[in-house]
This record gives C-alpha cells, sequence and structure tokens, in this order.
C-alpha cells in the first residue's frame, strides 16, 4: 500500500513572500499585506548577490513579481468577496512537499 500526504494552501493563506539567497543563505520576508516594494528585492540585503535583475541579459523580472503580488491579492479579495455573497467554489493551491529520504539497505 502507497501513503501520500498532500498539502494546500488557499489564496488567502498567503501572508508573504520569503526570498532566500542562493549565495549566502541570507532570508527576507516580505509581507503581502504590505504595499510590495519590488525594488526592495533587487539584491541579497547581506552579499548584495542580485536576486531580480538578469545581468546577463540585461532584463529584470521586477514587472512579473509585481503583477503575480497584484494577482494574488486580486484573487484574495475577489474570492473573500464572492464567497461572502454567494456559493459557487473555492480554491486551493497544492504545494509540493519535500521527498522521504531515501532508505538504505
Amino acid at each position: 500500500m502507497t501513503i501520500q500526504t498532500k498539502h494546500y494552501i488557499e489564496p488567502n493563506d498567503i501572508v508573504a513572500f520569503r526570498f532566500t539567497c542562493r549565495r549566502c543563505g541570507a532570508a527576507l520576508l516580505v509581507s503581502i499585506s504590505e504595499n510590495m516594494n519590488v525594488a526592495s528585492v533587487r539584491v541579497c540585503p547581506h552579499c548584495n548577490e542580485p536576486w531580480t535583475a538578469d545581468a546577463l541579459k540585461g532584463s529584470s523580472m521586477e514587472s512579473i513579481l509585481s503583477d503575480f503580488v497584484k494577482a494574488a491579492k486580486q484573487l484574495i479579495a475577489t474570492m473573500g468577496y464572492r464567497a461572502s455573497i454567494e456559493g459557487g467554489f473555492s480554491i486551493a493551491m497544492e504545494i509540493k512537499t519535500p521527498s522521504p529520504p531515501e532508505r538504505v539497505p
């Protein structure tokens, strides 16, 4: 028999985004309830590793990140409003769970 555990979150469960530097391990937690200043995640606050800019391509993901946050906030507001006035549906996102460690024979 196989047993799987699934993890789901609803949009209104999203309270913040955590940015972790792959270079030094520093983490920055940015609340979704505030007006997210996308410029604040351009570089790691500890080691200045570029985060949202791609120097090789001359591009930035700041607008994509900003659009994602706006869309998440809009989804949260819309789902909350619709739930208050009608039946409809709920939505949840399945999130990846860590793989269990492999057994060594």
